[in-house]
């Protein structure tokens, strides 16, 4: 019995040596890729970030993400990524007649936070 207990006492972790990767990884991450194609009154990649992060409280509350944001033109952006693990389709933006508004990225930041929550 002591040998059960024994082990038992051995097979616990100190110190939180057992922390997994999914661990450590960030809860919620939002990345802006080719951010200097923005133009100049659009938007920042912060505040695409800040609008993305909204936007998923609202739809999403609670659930771990990862949304990379890439920036084609000054009128066209994509969103890819995953959400508690599992990944959702890209999502895209586009402004015919002009470069993107803060505007048009907030309904943007909506439209893919409802995407996000029928995907789940």
């Amino acid at each position: 019995m002591w040998r059960k207990i024994a082990l038992f006492v051995a097979s616990i972790p100190l110190f939180g040596s057992a922390m997994t990767s999914a661990d450590a990884a960030p809860a919620r991450q939002c990345r802006v890729l080719a951010a200097e194609k923005l133009a100049s009154g659009s938007a920042s990649a912060a505040a695409i970030c800040a609008e993305v992060e909204r936007a998923m409280d609202a739809a999403i509350p609670g659930s771990r993400y990862q949304i990379d944001i890439r920036v084609i033109s000054p009128a066209r952006l994509s969103a890819t990524g995953s959400v508690d693990g599992h990944k959702f389709p890209e999502q895209n933006l586009a402004s015919s007649d002009r470069n993107l508004t803060p505007g048009a990225i907030r309904r943007f930041a909506r439209a893919l936070g409802e995407a996000v929550k029928a995907a789940r």
